[in-house]
């Protein structure tokens, strides 16, 4: 019994120094090395937030008394569409630091020019090997994708009936649906519609249209900046008799969602504005009318 006490106790011993030997272990990082912490990220270019993109010192905080000096390249990068801090590629982690960052921004621009890949190479120059381990293989290098959010305007993929809502009183009715036919004759985009609910909503105005006319809308095609020129629009009827309505307008379009927001006015002949009340000169209309 007493035998067994004794190998027990000694046992129990060796327990202890061993974890207390496993608590005090160091590992041996040698003379150090400097890696990405991670190895790819992707930002969207419309995001004004700079993103940091750490590069870690793999040693001890006390062995950096110095300073160390990360040398980095750029493969395939475009200035026009991203920034870079420090833009000469010399990155210095402080003495007593172990991480400091790369920021990169995206350049948000109107242009439909795809995704950009571009790569951030740490390089064997820096003051201490590079990547896990100072390998120079896995995160010495470092991923960075701009996501384009711009979409191509093509005037012969718009046609259709495009439909949504107005900003008419709510008082007399509104808002009202709202819609226009659009075509494109190889070098117009033409509407037919604009103006339409109102004219015929028996509700205020009440006169049916007898005549329709194409509506020319000029669209830019980098920014989509809509510009409707003064023009006839339809013919309507009231008592008995004819009335010719002209339109002039502008507004926004947005490929990537495939929307239209535009204001115009409404005229008689002679461009006298259309006054929906007594008292109030003219009233502007805006709509917001997708496919």
């Amino acid at each position: 019994m007493k035998k067994f006490i004794k190998l027990f106790a000694l046992a129990t011993v060796l327990i202890f120094t061993s974890c207390e030997e496993q608590e005090n272990v160091q590992l041996d990082l040698g003379e150090g090395f400097v890696q990405f912490a991670s190895e790819s990220t992707s930002i969207a270019e419309e995001d004004s937030t700079p993103v940091n993109i750490s590069v870690v010192y793999g040693g001890n905080a006390d062995s950096n008394t110095n300073g160390i000096n990360v040398k980095f390249t750029l493969e395939g990068v475009d200035a026009n569409r991203v920034s870079i801090t420090p833009s000469d590629g010399n990155l210095t982690i402080l003495a007593g630091e172990v991480s400091a960052d790369i920021t990169v921004e995206a350049i948000d621009n109107i242009n439909v020019d795809g995704n950009l890949d571009f790569t951030i190479v740490l390089s064997t120059e820096s003051d201490k090997p590079v990547g896990i381990a100072g390998q120079n293989l896995k995160n010495s290098a470092y991923t960075v994708t701009i996501i384009d959010n711009d979409c191509p305007i093509v005037l012969s993929d718009m046609q259709g009936t495009y439909s949504g809502t107005d900003n008419w009183y709510s008082s007399v009715g509104g808002p009202l649906d709202v819609s226009f036919k659009s075509t494109f004759d190889g070098t117009d985009f033409l509407t037919i519609g604009l103006g339409y609910a109102w004219l015929a909503n028996p509700a205020y105005w009440g006169e049916p249209v007898v005549a329709e006319g194409q509506v020319k809308v000029e669209i830019d095609p980098i920014t989509g900046d809509v510009t409707i020129p003064y023009q006839y629009t339809a013919t309507t009827v009231y008592n008995g008799s004819n009335y010719e309505y002209y339109v002039e307008g502008s507004g926004k379009y947005f490929p990537c969602s495939d929307t239209f927001e535009i204001e115009f006015l409404l005229y008689y002949p002679g461009k006298d504005p259309v006054a929906p009340y007594f008292g109030v000169p003219s009233f502007v209309w805006k709509e917001t009318l997708t496919r």
